[in-house]
């Protein structure tokens, strides 16, 4: 969700936006640690397939994922 991905890239350091096929996302420095951060959408599905094109091009040491958005708002559970 972009509201829980706002608090992460406002403590980013020389931020940088890019595009990886059709899905935007930041890089920076979070703590001295280089990070990339993007929203992979609904879904489980979506969301495995957005993490697994971001693995296959940037290569992560680690992956954090935060999927809190249909607690947030009830009408979009699924």
């Amino acid at each position: 969700m972009p509201s829980e991905i706002l608090l992460i890239q406002g403590h980013l350091k020389n931020a940088k936006a890019g595009m990886l096929e059709c899905f935007p996302y930041k890089t920076g420095l979070l703590n001295g640690r280089a990070v990339v951060t993007a929203v992979t959408g609904v879904g489980v599905t979506n969301g495995a397939m957005v993490t697994a094109l971001f693995i296959h091009h940037f290569k992560p040491a680690e992956v954090i994922v935060s999927g809190t958005g249909s607690r947030l708002n009830p009408r979009i559970r699924t």
